[in-house]
């Protein structure tokens, strides 16, 4: 049972990597300016840095759209923890997730690389992308808050 669930996760992962690979970065950049657009609360550079960033870091996994892959992947449309308390986000992207995960009733399993070799300014500005994308209306985090995390992290 072990070694069929190794062997499942071990295909899943090679599958993505091979699908992104196959996917042009270019494409991105009609719907990144239109975010952009929507985005009021964001100073623009900011903006911009978050949809690059984004597309950079978590695109592959999370999709164009915030919309994930179902039982493996979570969404980052309209979801509680990404709308909800910054820490728990911060978190998120500052060690990665090792093991299965259950948001808003639904469990995903794939891990989640640790980002912390991102700054934190690079940080905030990829949360608040996903905090202000596909309809999300979060808190602004500050890369104040993020190094006051990280900072918090290393401690334990």
């Amino acid at each position: 049972m072990l070694f069929n669930q190794l062997t499942f996760r071990l295909i899943t992962v090679l599958f993505l990597f091979i699908c992104t690979q196959n996917f042009s970065c270019a494409q991105n950049k009609t719907t990144t300016k239109t975010e952009i657009k929507k985005r009021k609360s964001i100073p623009r550079p900011a903006a911009k840095d978050g949809a690059k960033l984004y597309t950079q870091h978590c695109e592959n996994c999370h999709q164009k759209d915030g919309s994930g892959v179902q039982n493996m992947n979570p969404p980052l449309v309209k979801t509680s923890y990404v709308q909800g308390d910054s820490k728990q986000l911060i978190t998120i992207l500052l060690k990665g997730l090792s093991t299965g995960v259950v948001i808003d009733g639904e469990e995903y399993n794939n891990p989640m690389p640790s980002f912390s070799y991102l700054k934190d300014d690079e940080i905030a500005a990829i949360l608040n992308f996903i905090r202000h994308s596909w309809g999300n209306t979060g808190a602004i985090i500050t890369p104040g808050e993020v190094t006051h995390h990280r900072k918090l992290i290393i401690k334990k």
